[in-house]
């Protein structure tokens, strides 16, 4: 999990990412357990709305360089947060031209009535001017990359994290991983140095489901 994580600490120069240091200080202080992880598949919304969920996903979609659609969205929730409207006006117009002109930068797909739309929008611009093109995309996101966000080994390895009794963390990453699915009895679980029985918590889960 740590090194597929270390893609957060890239350098990324889109305006929507989390820069380095912010994304280490997410990943301490917001790492879900396996039960909140959970969670996040019930809707794109409750992934995205959690700060290391919003990173994980982020990261998911770098390495499927598809980023574009979810920075875009990411741009157009901190769009609404302008109060000038001078510069309301102004990063609409960069918005647009990074994202949703013909041959931008990081152009995301939009339909065609919708592109033109929005660009009508900017002729009086206000903060639900992106509604429109920002509702499409989350609906490509939720069709798509989240499920199989969800199918991923990111995801994956959160929701398997597994929970171990303190006594037995420290022996070297505790309990080894079983080569058949299924439970590791606890008797069979390494002791502590000073001796003593296995926890009768339960079993700890080895098996690792992976999709193609």
């Amino acid at each position: 999990m740590k090194n597929k994580l270390g893609i957060f600490r890239r350098r990324n120069e889109s305006p929507g990412a989390q820069p380095a240091g912010k994304t280490d200080k997410v990943m301490k202080s917001f790492k879900p357990t396996s039960e909140e992880a959970l969670k996040w598949g019930e809707s794109l919304e409750k992934l995205l709305v959690h700060k290391y969920g919003l990173a994980v996903f982020q990261a998911f979609l770098r390495t499927e360089f598809s980023e574009e659609n979810l920075e875009f969205w990411l741009a157009c929730e901190d769009f609404k947060k302008v109060k000038s409207q001078s510069k309301m006006a102004a990063k609409a117009k960069k918005i647009f031209a990074e994202y949703i002109a013909i041959q931008a930068c990081k152009e995301v797909n939009l339909d065609s009535y919708t592109r033109e739309h929005t660009k009508d929008n900017l002729q009086s611009v206000t903060r639900g001017c992106f509604d429109l093109a920002q509702k499409r995309i989350f609906g490509l996101m939720e069709k798509d990359s989240y499920p199989r966000f969800l199918r991923s080994d990111l995801y994956l390895d959160l929701i398997n994290q597994k929970k171990m009794s303190p006594r037995f963390r420290g022996h070297g990453g505790g309990a080894q991983r079983s080569h058949q699915a299924g439970c590791v009895p606890p008797h069979c679980l390494p002791l502590p140095a000073t001796g003593g029985q296995a926890s009768p918590e339960g079993c700890v889960r080895t098996d690792r489901r992976t999709f193609g």
